[in-house]
Formats: C-alpha cells, structure tokens, sequence
C-alpha cells in the first residue's frame, strides 16, 4: 500500500470515527398507550410534600423584585420556614408561617407589615402549595398526546408535560406554569410564573 492511500484511509477512519461520536443519541421517548405513560409517570416522577434545603431564591412582581440565598424548610402539613441570610451567612430575617398566618422576624422583632408587598401570607400559602411536588399528576380523564421530547396529559386548561424519563418538568394550568428539574430524584429547581408573580428556588441539596 502506497502512502498515499495508507493517508486516505486513515483520514477515513478518522471521520467515520469522528461522526460516530458526534451522532446524536436517540431519542428516549417511546411510543406507548396512556394507561402505561400514567403508570410510568406516578412510579418516576419524584413525588414529596417536605423539602429542606439550602437554595437561591428570586421573586418578582409588578412593585418588587429581589434575589436572596437562603433556607427553607416545609412540612407536609403545610408549615414552612424560610431565613435571608446576609454576606456572611447570617441569618438576616426569618419567615415563619403555620399554615394560616405570617411572621417575618428581625431580631427577635416582627416587622410583618414592611414586606406585606410581596412576602403576604396569601403568597406564601401559593408558594407552598407550588411546593407540593408535583402539583398536580394525570389521571385517566386526561387526555395524551406524544411529542418529540414529551409525553404530554390535558384536560380543560390544564397540560401536564413529562419528559423521556417520565419525570413532571412542567405543569401549565391558565395562565400559570410551573417548571422543575431533577437531580438524584430531587428537586434543584423550581421556576413559577403567573399572571402577577414569578419566582424561582435553585436549590442545594
């Protein structure tokens, strides 16, 4: 063999390698029946009603807009704690809330009223319910369709949109929709946005 065949079909080899490589993957979604899309999403989707974590947190609304690291804690029971925590870790301000009234305490002081604008306890009691994962979960009277990347469940106004893995990534119900991303099966991200609010939780785990 000459060399300059031996070059040629080295260059060969190197690009059918290098293609093989860059070859996407298949896609994972499968077609099924809905009867197994449902029993696969209720075995997969990560399903729980308590989280504590350390996270990022971001809220905004028509008149506020922050952004605070911090902690949270929520019951299956529907009680939830939250600390701001300031430059150094601190605890900078604690919300307090037992499934019917708010309290947001500065050293040992509450200043509730200071941050009626966008940490009220009708919002708060919304955020809790968002973090009910999944919000919501398909039943039988839904019906299903199959996308490139989804399976998706719809019923009136509402579409529940779950991925290749039969995890819930994002529930859209009116004018609302909620987002997550899983790790581990745990939740690192949950992204909201409403009519008059958004908010987003990146979470440590």
């Amino acid at each position: 063999m000459n060399i300059l065949r031996l070059i040629s079909v080295i260059v060969v080899l190197f690009f059918v390698a290098n293609c093989a490589v860059k070859a996407p993957h298949p896609d994972k979604i499968q077609k099924i029946s809905k009867e197994e899309a449902l029993r696969n999403v209720r075995e997969f989707t990560p399903e729980f009603c308590r989280l504590k974590s350390k996270g990022v947190f971001s809220y905004e609304d028509r008149f506020s807009k922050v952004k605070f690291k911090g902690t949270i804690v929520k019951t299956c029971d529907g009680k939830l704690k939250m600390n701001v925590l300031g430059m150094f870790g601190q605890v900078y301000l604690e919300a307090i809330y037992d499934g019917n009234t708010l309290e947001i305490m500065k050293k040992g002081e509450d200043i509730s009223s200071r941050y009626d604008s966008f940490f009220s306890e009708k919002k708060v009691a919304h955020l809790v319910k968002l973090l009910n994962v999944p919000l919501l979960m398909p039943y039988e009277d839904y019906r299903f369709d199959i996308f490139a990347s989804h399976y998706v469940f719809s019923k009136n106004n509402t579409v529940i949109y779950a991925d290749a893995d039969f995890n819930i990534v994002r529930i859209r119900r009116g004018t609302e929709a909620v987002e997550y991303k899983y790790e581990n099966n745990k939740l690192v991200s949950l992204e909201y946005d409403g009519t008059d609010q958004m908010f987003k939780i990146q979470l440590n785990n």
